[in-house]
């Protein structure tokens, strides 16, 4: 689902395998006191298809999430920025987070343009933000699938090219190469340090085999 100031509304999914899911999750949000959970009546598919940036929300639909959710988004929550929705197009990148990741503490989003219609392509740049276009190769990886932490972004399988271009906007970069190592590194890494750092983790081979990557296992609460 999504929330914004305690509120939340539930994914109502396309698919009847993960219909399910839907009352495990109002139990939990109910449990932990949220004002107003409630859910969608249309398509919508939460945080894989809603994505946040400083200056937008940005909805995909098409695949999964329904185009007319987002008038119900906005009638059922007061958003502080304009909602614009994307369509996505590549049945490889089923939701918004497959394709698109907005890391805001720098202002930045990563994005595979072949994902989206050139209307959306243009939408996204008259945005006032930074863009970052990755390859299909690298959008393969689900790199744009991936978190971030205060000044801190933790991207799935990042290229050398895509690291390069992050130390070029004045970030630092770590490459982690296995799973064994992600524990050991973390202990000692201070997530509050002044610099943006860019932390290259191992492709989740096991997670990809269900379409996803770190994001796809992580709620963000605003």
């Amino acid at each position: 689902g999504w929330g914004k100031n305690g509120a939340f509304i539930l994914s109502n999914f396309k698919h009847a395998e993960r219909k399910k899911e839907t009352e495990h999750h109002r139990q939990w949000f109910l449990n932990q006191n949220f004002p107003f959970v409630q859910q969608a009546r249309g398509h919508f598919e939460g945080q894989g298809d809603l994505i946040t940036t400083n200056s937008a929300y940005l909805l995909g639909y098409g695949t999964r999430t329904s185009l007319d959710f987002g008038d119900e988004l906005k009638h059922a929550l007061t958003l502080d920025n304009p909602l614009i929705q994307l369509e996505l197009v590549d049945p490889a990148f089923y939701h918004l987070d497959t394709c698109l990741f907005s890391w805001r503490t720098i202002n930045v989003v990563m994005y595979y343009p072949g994902a989206f219609t050139n209307e959306g392509i243009s939408k996204l740049k008259q945005l006032p933000l930074t863009l970052i276009e990755v390859t299909r190769k690298e959008a393969l990886t689900f790199v744009c699938n991936s978190v971030y932490y205060k000044k801190t972004a933790l991207l799935s399988g990042a290229s050398e090219r895509l690291l390069r271009l992050f130390r070029n906007m004045g970030c630092h970069t770590s490459v982690i190469t296995s799973a064994q190592d992600i524990a050991t590194f973390f202990t000692s890494y201070n997530t509050n340090g002044n610099v943006p750092t860019v932390i290259s983790l191992p492709v989740p081979t096991e997670l990809m085999k269900g379409g996803g990557s770190y994001r796809c296992c992580s709620l963000f609460l605003d």
